[in-house]
């Protein structure tokens, strides 16, 4: 097979293969709206936004992907809330993203965050990340108090069977307590941007052959 066959199959396979695998992820997963479109809102008296940067207790925190992530939090009436949104994924298929917790305290007062990932199927809960102030009932690592703000930190899960799982960003705050949560995620390739590239193929082929002409 020539050399140039193998160069074009390689680049065609480079740009299917993930094309593929981003079929059933997530849509609108760095929240590059501007605001929660495709996501399901349940904030239990949270208060919830899209933003582009954040000032917490100890850090300033910048989007880690893209231009914007969501901020669910609360500034001091409490409550248990998030924002979800359902996805078919095969085994194998990986969702990643990256959260941050930033506790204002005051003290113990009961607040944390995580990212639950639901089969539907077999009703089992992923925590691939999770933060507190330590308290109990809470995943996530104790930090210290009063004010702590947690850097952004990445995750990842890989799903283990095929199925529906339910993507869940939540936050669990005491009343009292002034603190929130940070969630952005991995932005995957558009249908429109893997067709582009596709119709792109054919005139990178004409440009070669015509230059070595």
């Amino acid at each position: 097979m020539r050399r140039s066959t193998l160069l074009w199959i390689s680049l065609i396979v480079l740009v299917v293969l993930p094309c593929l695998a981003h079929a059933d992820m997530l849509l609108n997963p760095g929240f590059e709206t501007g605001n929660f479109f495709q996501w399901g809102p349940d904030l239990g008296g949270l208060s919830a936004a899209v933003v582009t940067n954040w000032t917490g207790a100890t850090l300033n925190y910048l989007p880690p992907e893209g231009n914007y992530f969501a901020v669910l939090g609360s500034t001091g009436s409490g409550g248990v809330g998030g924002i979800f949104q359902d996805v078919n994924l095969t085994a194998g298929q990986t969702l990643a993203g990256e959260a941050a917790f930033d506790d204002w305290g005051p003290g113990y007062s009961e607040a944390g965050a995580f990212v639950d990932i639901h089969n539907e199927t077999t009703s089992t809960d992923f925590y691939p990340w999770s933060a507190s102030d330590g308290s109990p009932g809470l995943p996530g690592p104790s930090y210290s108090y009063p004010a702590v703000s947690g850097p952004w930190t990445p995750w990842q899960f890989i799903a283990p069977a095929d199925g529906t799982y339910q993507v869940s960003y939540i936050a669990v705050i005491a009343p009292g307590n002034t603190a929130n949560a940070l969630f952005d995620a991995q932005p995957t390739p558009e249908p429109g941007t893997c067709a582009l590239v596709l119709l792109g193929l054919p005139g990178l082929a004409w440009l070669r052959r015509k230059r070595s002409a």
